[in-house]
């Protein structure tokens, strides 16, 4: 049977796991998270041994992962990373709805992602009335140069295509961070896996509030947090966000 893909999975001793193509490969956070290993068409299927376990270093770890996986599942959800791309010219990250994204104030560089309409397009950000940059790309997607975000200001982002289609969307800089459970801080884990498990935690805080703030994060990171980043864009669909007027 075929599986969707789900960003956590819980795995016993006995499972395998396989790869039938040369284009994919499945990354697997063993021991707690301690034991990196990518299984690929030469090594499929992978067998889950005991010597995969969790150690001791990494029980309190592991029963707080136990302890929250119900709600990230419930979070997440499956996902099909297959799933064909919005024909729509349309920008998840900041659908205009009912409640506005937020990011932590500071100077910091935006990553945005968006679908469809035509290339080139032109990326405007605003504080306001006020035009802080304009970026022409080929792509759907875009790094922006380093941003000076205030607390408490509203900033537009405006993407326009070849064809004057237009979408805006807005997010709010806030002065309030956030503090981790500190099991995470002192759990000894690859950085990587600490940081997945941080950002996945963090999408579930305060009803998705900091969704936005864990897609900038988790874009600085490498290639193997591509499937969290394309859960991000699933569950932002079903959750409100705006624009400060």
């Amino acid at each position: 049977n075929m599986l969707k893909v789900k960003l956590i999975t819980l795995l016993k001793v006995g499972n395998e796991i396989s790869v039938n193509d040369e284009q994919h490969t499945i990354e697997l956070g063993l021991g707690g998270g301690t034991q990196l290993v990518k299984v690929t068409l030469k090594n499929s299927p992978f067998q889950i041994k005991p010597a995969h376990q969790v150690s001791d270093e990494s029980t309190q770890l592991w029963k707080w992962t136990k302890q929250h996986f119900n709600d990230w599942d419930k979070l997440m959800q499956s996902i099909d990373i297959c799933q064909p791309t919005p024909k729509n010219f349309t920008m998840p990250l900041l659908a205009n709805a009912k409640e506005t994204a937020v990011l932590v104030a500071g100077k910091r560089v935006l990553h945005l992602q968006w679908y469809g309409g035509n290339p080139p397009y032109q990326v405007e950000i605003k504080q306001r009335r006020t035009q802080l940059q304009v970026l022409t790309t080929q792509n759907t997607n875009i790094k922006t140069e380093p941003l000076s975000l205030q607390a408490g200001k509203p900033y537009r982002v405006v993407i326009e295509d070849a064809e004057g289609q237009q979408i805006i969307g807005g997010f709010k800089a806030i002065a309030t961070a956030y503090s981790y459970p500190q099991v995470l801080q002192d759990a000894p884990l690859p950085d990587e896996t600490r940081h997945v498990l941080k950002a996945t935690w963090l999408v579930g805080q305060e009803h998705g509030k900091w969704l936005f703030e864990v897609y900038q994060q988790i874009s600085e990171t490498s290639q193997s947090t591509q499937i969290l980043k394309t859960a991000l864009l699933a569950q932002i669909k079903t959750l409100t966000r705006g624009i400060s007027r």
